[in-house]
């Protein structure tokens, strides 16, 4: 099999990644949405946020990013996720993903990986969950 298939037995734990969000960086990420609940105090406060939110896309992006690394090319090729998004990330906030082996098992020639996946703020607060899957070669 391509990667170390031996080492991604159940429960192993792919290399994690820790992101500070700022209110920068969210900036950049949600540009394209000009004055937004995203980008802008007062209209995520007029939101009923107490200041700007986080695009969820940005911390599900982080997720990936670890798929990404570790199944390069067999990720962008053949892999899958599914998520939900339970808490709000802020400004300020850091972020740390989780993808764990959950199962794996032959399909054809190949090796069907699936992940438990998420992501955490600095409270221990999981923010994103779900599945990821990938068939490796």
């Amino acid at each position: 099999m391509g990667i170390a298939s031996e080492k991604l037995v159940e429960g192993f734990e792919l290399p994690s990644l820790s992101k500070k969000v700022t209110l920068d960086k969210m900036k950049v990420f949600s540009a394209a949405l000009g004055k937004s609940i995203h980008t802008d105090e007062e209209t995520a406060k007029k939101s009923g946020f107490p200041r700007p939110l986080t695009q969820g896309l940005m911390y599900y992006i982080y997720v990936t990013e670890v798929l990404v690394r570790f199944f390069g090319e067999d990720w962008l090729r053949r892999g899958k996720i599914e998520t939900a998004f339970l808490k709000p990330v802020f400004d300020g906030d850091t972020l740390s993903t989780k993808v764990v082996v959950n199962s794996k098992h032959l399909e054809g020639s190949a090796e069907r990986i699936n992940l438990d996946v998420s992501c955490e703020n600095q409270r221990g607060e999981i923010v994103i969950a779900g599945t990821a899957t990938v068939l490796v070669p």
